[in-house]
């Protein structure tokens, strides 16, 4: 790479640097650090190797990935609710169907984490060949195609939309499945131009296809009329007729996200829990600030106990 094409690439050494570190100390390959990040091996080894003209999609991935990974890869934490079910069935259901599958999942539902597991084991078992792309706020149409062409492992920072399109199409038809996490963030009244992209994709590489999105906004996809709902009508018809809804947490899926944390759990602490349960998400920050947190200065005060301190901790924070 060119010098010029270096001062572009604006690589960040120090993620670089802890990247490389976390990598040796964990023995991650550079087709793992693909699967972890949802870009191709290829594409990452140029990274590492200081190889691409692009930076920016990779390394926001990675800094993601760093600010989040205790909760969205630790598989001793994981564990295998019902919402997690339902994500991993609408992921089967989209290969074996070559189908598009909505999935209606809230914030906190593990759902990142439900995909990225599934996506790990099928991928490592050579059973499944996928790209996984998570969207971010405001994403034009252009932003989203970019992200897809580094999911598969492209670049092509000089072509145009549908030159970028026809080059994801040839990359998608060699794969199973396209997973795009936080699709909500396409608003169709903005912009609809990006969902039609999408269903484009599906139909000329005949691949699955599973969209994940908050219920509010999903609505708007799923049930648009008027003018929009015109707008959006070949790319609903192309949609499975039912979504797959992750987006309520049983008590025995507190249980058994409680007890994937903390083994050790007894049932006064379950209960206080399971009281105040919301997400995956909210029982894992709560046990964390439990056991990490408070538990060292309040050796022999009783679990229930300091989970109500930490849940009152944590709201007043929250409400401040």
């Amino acid at each position: 790479m060119s010098e010029a094409a270096q001062e572009v690439a604006q690589y960040d050494g120090a993620l670089l640097e802890q990247a490389a570190e976390y990598g040796k100390h964990h023995g991650l390959s550079n087709a793992d650090w693909g699967r972890e990040l949802g870009f191709d091996g290829t594409l990452v080894s140029r990274y590492f190797n200081r190889k691409l003209d692009s930076v920016e999609h990779i390394q926001d991935s990675l800094r993601a990935f760093f600010a989040t990974h205790e909760r969205d890869t630790a598989d001793a934490h994981f564990a295998w609710t019902e919402p997690a079910q339902a994500i991993q069935y609408a992921c089967t259901a989209a290969v074996r169907d070559r189908a598009i599958v909505p999935v209606i999942a809230r914030g906190g539902m593990g759902k990142t984490v439900a995909v990225r597991r599934y996506l790990d084991q099928e991928g490592r078992r050579g059973k499944l060949r996928y790209a996984f792309v998570k969207l971010i706020h405001r994403m034009t149409a252009r932003e989203m195609c970019e992200a897809l062409l580094l999911a598969t492992g492209s670049a092509m920072h000089k072509a145009n939309r549908y030159q970028m399109l026809e080059e994801i199409v040839r990359r998608m038809k060699s794969r199973h499945l396209m997973v795009v996490d936080d699709v909500t963030h396409l608003n169709p009244r903005v912009n609809p131009t990006a969902l039609h992209d999408l269903w484009y994709i599906h139909d000329r590489a005949s691949c699955g296809m599973v969209l994940i999105g908050v219920r509010t906004l999903m609505n708007r996809l799923l049930e648009a009329t008027g003018a929009l709902g015109e707008e959006l009508e070949q790319f609903q018809s192309r949609l499975a007729r039912s979504p797959v809804i992750a987006d309520k947490l049983s008590a025995r899926d507190v249980e058994r996200v409680a007890k994937a944390y903390a083994p050790e759990i007894d049932e006064a602490s379950l209960a206080v829990i399971k009281s105040q349960a919301r997400t995956p998400r909210n029982i894992q920050h709560l046990l964390r600030y439990a056991l990490r947190d408070l538990r060292p200065a309040n050796k022999n005060v009783p679990m229930e106990q300091l989970l109500k301190k930490a849940d009152l901790e944590i709201c007043g924070v929250r409400a401040a």
